[in-house]
């Protein structure tokens, strides 16, 4: 079972709030979007990523020390 790991990165003198999600090795990072709220935010950027590694399905998510985790709950189901 794979999960998808997000973190907030704060600000810099170059940069602003961003979010990181790491998966199996991959990870992208996007703008934090001030118009959502932070679960929102990260949210959005684990399901970008899991878009990106082909996963798809039910996810399920929760707080962890520096961010959130999504844990895919059920894969969707195919027909033959």
């Amino acid at each position: 079972m794979l999960t998808i790991t997000t973190k907030f990165l704060k600000p810099t003198n170059t940069q602003g709030a961003r979010v990181k999600a790491t998966c199996a090795g991959k990870s992208i990072t996007r703008p934090y979007a001030y118009e959502h709220n932070g679960r929102h935010n990260h949210a959005l950027v684990a399901m970008e990523l899991a878009e990106m590694v082909d996963l798809h399905g039910t996810w399920v998510s929760g707080d962890i020390p520096y961010g959130y985790i999504f844990v895919q709950a059920a894969a969707p189901k195919y027909h033959s």
